[in-house]
């Protein structure tokens, strides 16, 4: 029984230290300043063209002394406003954003850090996403033609092309330095095809070329990685013999 109550002395001990050492930083946390973003990812969205696109997010004081902060920003593509400053106990502070985007096919995603003089939280983060996607659709992003002989017919390949946005232009296709055929066509459901055709009188074993899609309009552009393996002659013969193909006939066998 003694035993017992010495126990339960000691942890009551212990609990009572505990919120002891505890109450001081609760104190301390409520009469300083405190740091609040509520929204820690914020989506810009999409660009149509060379633009900056443009939101917000907020800084609010939850404490009860006046809150510093200051931001940095991971890329030089980002506007901020205002970079630094106060905010009362109690007010929030609107910060604003602006993310350049200059090339097509670019996601950019930020990281804004707030420092402040928030006790707790001293260094917090949030991260901004924007887009600039190319005007057209392109299927595939790349045209492997595998094995070309020199003494076959020309190989065939077909890239798709869907117009995403209402302001792109025409679409001009180039290949550096003119080794395939190319054709533009309008294929099924109004889609845009361009059949690439290769010429295999090449000099080389392998090649690596590319095809150049321009949005003249926008006055972008997109490169279609191109690939082959030239060979003289593609053999035909098979990777193993069938054993039900050889014959029993005694004949064969014998060699007469």
């Amino acid at each position: 029984m003694k035993i017992k109550l010495f126990s339960l002395i000691i942890a009551l001990f212990v609990a009572i230290l505990i919120v002891y050492l505890i109450k001081p930083i609760r104190d301390r946390r409520r009469s300083g300043p405190i740091a609040s973003i509520p929204v820690r990812e914020v989506d810009l969205g999409e660009a149509n063209g060379a633009e900056t696109l443009r939101g917000s997010f907020i800084i609010k004081n939850k404490g009860s002394s006046l809150l510093t902060y200051k931001l940095a920003k991971s890329c030089g593509c980002t506007e901020l406003s205002p970079m630094e400053g106060s905010i009362a106990r109690g007010a929030s502070r609107d910060i604003s954003i602006g993310i350049h985007l200059g090339v097509d096919g670019v996601d950019k995603n930020v990281t804004i850090k707030v420092d402040s003089n928030d006790p707790i939280n001293p260094s917090q983060f949030l991260h901004v996403h924007a887009r600039r996607p190319y005007p057209f659709d392109c299927e595939p992003l790349s045209i492997d033609f595998g094995s070309i002989s020199r003494a076959d017919k020309p190989s065939i390949r077909t890239i798709h092309l869907s117009i995403r946005k209402n302001n792109a232009g025409f679409i001009v296709v180039k290949s550096f330095p003119n080794r395939f055929k190319l054709k533009q066509k309008i294929g099924k459901n109004g889609v845009e095809e361009i059949v690439i055709e290769s010429t295999p009188d090449y000099e080389d074993d392998y090649l690596l070329d590319h095809l150049v899609l321009e949005d003249v309009k926008n006055h972008t552009s997109m490169k279609i990685p191109i690939s082959a393996h030239i060979v003289d002659q593609i053999s035909a013969a098979p990777h193993y013999l069938n054993p039900t193909s050889i014959t029993s006939n005694p004949d064969v066998l014998e060699g007469r």
